[in-house]
């Protein structure tokens, strides 16, 4: 729904109003002044992360890895526990990763081929 604010010059706020509630943060009543104040320090309430409870420390050695983080990252989000904002933060850096460990894999792969080449060339010469 729509903040039914009307501005002076006859328009109407664009902002979505906040759940149950007719005004956006900005025009709200319940809002105090102080809290909009620190809303505008922090860059605006929704550029807030919402993490309900500090994250464990995971350590990513292999890209098997990534599906149990990625499986975790759904289930904080699905539970309302974490923000889309970092969910898709913590997407995109899993993507990253996993096409540095494809990256390494097929570098070894490489390496492994240049090797029995070169071990073939010898035999035959």
């Amino acid at each position: 729904m729509q903040c039914e604010h009307k501005k002076e010059k006859g328009g109407q706020c664009l902002s979505r109003a906040l759940k149950g509630e007719q005004h956006c943060f900005w025009h709200s009543e319940k809002i105090s002044e102080k809290e909009k104040m620190q809303a505008r320090r922090n860059g605006g309430i929704a550029n807030k992360n919402l993490i309900k409870h500090n994250l464990h420390p995971i350590e990513i050695k292999q890209a098997e890895d990534i599906i149990s983080l990625l499986n975790e990252v759904i289930n904080e989000v699905r539970g309302g526990r974490m923000d889309n904002k970092t969910a898709n933060c913590i997407g995109v850096l899993s993507g990253q990763l996993l096409k540095a460990y494809e990256q390494i894999s097929i570098k070894s792969k490489i390496e492994t081929i240049e090797a029995i080449v070169v071990k073939k060339k010898i035999k035959l010469n």
